[in-house]
């Protein structure tokens, strides 16, 4: 009988344990799954082997286990990157959802200017968006990383961010 309890609760450290393991590996680590390679519409990046892709369009989404990224396309066609960003920032297209700025910061993007924008969406639990905007010659480039946690999308933000390459 003390064999059995035994060999249950070493089962369920060892199920527990591979949990853990797997899912620090999945918030932390790409190295352990490795890295897939975007190269469509003169952009390119990298972005986590266990994510899942698919194209519509000038569209492209991707999925995560801690986050959806999105990655839209546009022609300028008589807009401009300062009209985008003024859309992000004061984002009032529907009065029912509280959309707030948390953060909005310059950075590069492989040597372009680029906008970092951190905000939140209020609706039902809240929903986090991380934006990563910027324009090269007549095209703007927006990849979106959705969350229910901000702190869930840096590793994967970052290791897309610092890859990009435009051409």
């Amino acid at each position: 009988m003390n064999k059995k309890i035994l060999i249950i609760i070493t089962l369920i450290i060892l199920v527990f344990g591979t949990g853990y393991f797997l899912h620090d590996s999945l918030n932390y680590n790409n190295s352990v799954f490795g890295v897939s390679h975007f190269n469509q519409d003169n952009i390119s990046f990298k972005y986590p082997k266990i994510w899942l892709s698919w194209i519509s369009d000038s569209n492209y989404s991707f999925i995560g286990p801690h986050c959806l990224m999105e990655l839209d396309i546009y022609d300028i066609n008589g807009t401009s990157i300062d009209d985008l960003l003024e859309l992000l920032l004061h984002n009032d297209s529907d009065p029912q959802i509280n959309y707030t700025v948390l953060s909005i910061n310059q950075t590069n993007v492989d040597g372009i200017v680029a906008y970092e924008i951190n905000s939140k969406y209020d609706m039902d639990e809240g929903e986090y968006v991380k934006f990563l905007v910027f324009q090269y010659n007549a095209t703007i480039y927006m990849f979106y990383f959705h969350s229910d946690n901000l702190n869930k999308v840096n590793n994967d933000f970052n290791l897309v961010k610092n890859s990009i390459k435009v051409k």
